[in-house]
């Protein structure tokens, strides 16, 4: 196996980590007429980043090793992806950022796809988190009006 696919998967823990963070503070910043239904919204969404930021880091142990496997560069990828959303925009443009967000998980998947090392496993692993994304991507559209 080629080291492509292990440091595609590496960044790709780091942007769900980011993710996670950004849809939970998504989750305690959310007001408004729909805030009970968005709370939970938002609560679903960081959860679900949580579990697949989980799965993907194993499968990288698991496959690579645990020097595959480097906390750091996953901060520093996390920090890097916090400080380039506007954390202070208006609530109702948290959709906006979750949109981005789902789009990027949908497109690193792609990728992770496309790495010829890789396995059928990882390609079910990450395809399984492209379908929960675009779920939610519909769910979001749904409640911005945008489809």
């Amino acid at each position: 196996m080629s080291h492509h696919l292990p440091e595609i998967l590496s960044k790709f823990s780091g942007f769900l980590r980011a993710g996670q963070i950004i849809l939970q503070h998504a989750h305690h910043k959310v007001k408004g007429t729909a805030f009970h239904s968005d709370h939970e919204f938002f609560k679903e969404s960081y959860e679900a980043w949580g579990d697949a930021f989980d799965g993907i880091s194993e499968r990288l142990i698991g496959l690579y090793g645990n020097n595959s496997y480097q906390p750091e560069e996953i901060l520093t990828d996390t920090q890097k992806l916090i400080e380039a959303i506007d954390l202070s925009a208006d609530p109702n443009a948290l959709y906006d950022i979750q949109l981005v967000l789902e789009q990027g998980l949908c497109d690193i998947v792609e990728s992770i796809c496309r790495a010829t090392e890789c396995t059928e496993g990882t390609k079910q692993l990450v395809g399984d988190e492209a379908n929960k994304s675009e779920i939610r991507i519909y769910k979001v559209k749904q409640r911005c009006g945008k489809l």
